[in-house]
């Protein structure tokens, strides 16, 4: 009987929704503007900033821009769309689940599209999928 019940609780931490963290307000802020920028930008939805955090961004051409635009002037990806360590991690320093995070970083950074926008995408969606946090402003 404990056994079950232990093999429960097991279960139901494994398969727990990812723990919400709230984005630095200093680096928060600097999202919604270059968010802003790259809206207009990009042609891209409205609530395409607000679909990003948590992660609910369908994949569309015109997203793929906008995630790529919204990343590269925070400096937080190359030309091609691949994912800098360094600033990337930053956003997590304070995160008990650093090691976790760090291996989906590496897991989701490998993935390439067909051009720069889709790889962009293709990370941060393999990212929010797997990682045991989510981002929110």
């Amino acid at each position: 009987m404990i056994y079950t019940i232990l093999l429960i609780i097991y279960l139901l931490a494994a398969n727990a929704s990812p723990v919400l963290v709230k984005m630095p307000s200093q680096m928060a802020e600097k999202v919604n503007v270059v968010g802003s920028q790259c809206i207009k930008e990009t042609g891209a939805p409205i609530d395409s900033l607000t679909n990003s955090f948590p992660w609910n961004l369908p994949e569309t051409e015109t997203n793929e821009k906008f995630l790529f635009c919204l990343c590269k002037n925070l400096n937080l990806i190359n030309d091609q769309g691949d994912f800098n360590y360094n600033r990337t991690m930053k956003i997590f320093a304070n995160s008990d689940k650093k090691e976790a995070i760090e291996k989906t970083y590496y897991k989701c950074n490998t993935l390439k599209g067909k051009d720069r926008y889709d790889t962009t995408y293709k990370s941060v969606d393999c990212f929010f999928k797997n990682a045991p946090v989510s981002l929110s402003l």
